[in-house]
């Protein structure tokens, strides 16, 4: 069987990037199907420049980069699956739907956020470009289960599936951690770091480090480490991805208050470790945490991330609870060899239509 995958893939390590270095990988081996990769990652921009007017201006000249990418490795191909990010770059899926549809190839549409509900509810341009583009496919494939409900009854006579994502699992490493919690991700106002900052500051625990890891324009992290200085605060900038997990590794906490994710990683990546989380309930992280391997707080509360760092802080027994939590319920549901079964299932479902 084989696949035109197109997905963004590193540089830099993200989300989707990083799931798909983990699909390419697993598929290498064995022989039973064949990934021919379409790298769609922007290449036109420092990947600090998130404004509307630089993503529209960039994104319309790589559009048709990736466009004819496509139509050279479409060919002879089962399916093609297609991994999006939503927004703008939806004007692209269409074409790549439409090209799909025109040589009857049949087509995965995965989406890699969590707002889907959202959209829906307020029927935004952004849920309408979607109905477009997954009225041209034969599957949908979403990260949790209330954007699976908000798809099957708007298409009820496609498949939807829901399929997180994936890790691969290592030992524990049983080494002291540190008393420190950690940021891993983007260093942007939608990630939530200035609410972290604000509720950091209003902890009074010297004993406890905040450690930030992750890219950031320049300018505007400097504004945020000369408004918020301090002994408790350690930015330690973009870090390689294993660089990254051994920041991790010797953390005690994991703390992730975006306003908006899909199915992240990094809290995949924290309770693949033990360590429990402080995440924002949004996206498909309530559903990764239901077994007890965190807290959830209201995103962009302030006083909400203040308790829940205060209770997790102060209960070293609770901290070990959720950390055991978190790796049990990676172990059932999250090992890559699990996930990737289920890719390679819809796969096989949609090519022998």
């Amino acid at each position: 069987m084989r696949i035109c995958f197109v997905t963004p893939l590193p540089p830099p390590f993200g989300g989707i990037s990083n799931w798909a270095t983990q699909v390419v990988k697993f598929f290498e081996v064995g022989g039973e199907v064949e990934v021919e990769t379409v790298n769609i990652a922007p290449e036109w921009k420092s990947v600090h420049q998130r404004s509307k007017i630089v993503r529209s201006i960039g994104g319309g000249l790589q559009l048709f980069r990736d466009y004819f990418r496509f139509l050279k490795k479409i060919k002879n191909s089962d399916c093609c699956h297609l991994a999006s990010s939503g927004s703008l770059a939806m004007i692209r899926d269409f074409m790549i739907a439409k090209a799909c549809n025109s040589r009857k190839v049949p087509l995965v549409y995965h989406m890699h956020f969590g707002r889907i509900p959202e959209i829906e509810k307020h029927n935004t341009m952004e849920w309408k470009l979607f109905r477009l583009v997954s009225s041209k496919c034969a599957a949908v494939v979403v990260l949790d289960e209330d954007s699976r409900k908000v798809v099957a009854a708007e298409f009820n006579n496609k498949i939807v599936v829901k399929l997180p994502n994936p890790i691969d699992l290592s030992p524990i490493d049983v080494k002291a951690v540190k008393k420190q919690v950690v940021f891993i991700g983007w260093v942007l106002k939608s990630k939530g770091v200035e609410d972290l900052l604000d509720a950091w500051a209003r902890l009074d625990d010297a004993e406890w480090t905040l450690t930030i890891v992750g890219p950031g324009d320049e300018t505007y992290v400097s504004g945020l480490l000369e408004r918020y200085a301090g002994p408790r605060i350690d930015y330690r900038g973009e870090l390689p991805h294993d660089k990254a997990i051994d920041v991790l590794r010797e953390s005690a906490i994991l703390t992730l208050p975006s306003h908006s994710e899909g199915f992240p990683m990094v809290v995949l990546e924290a309770m693949m470790l033990g360590k429990p989380v402080i995440a924002s309930s949004v996206g498909g992280i309530p559903e990764m945490l239901s077994s007890g391997a965190g807290l959830l707080v209201e995103p962009k509360n302030i006083d909400d991330l203040v308790a829940n760092f205060k209770i997790m802080i102060n209960n070293e027994t609770q901290r070990n609870q959720m950390g055991i939590a978190g790796r049990q319920k990676v172990e059932r549901e999250y090992q890559t060899s699990v996930v990737m079964s289920d890719l390679k299932n819809i796969w096989e479902m949609i090519s022998n239509k």
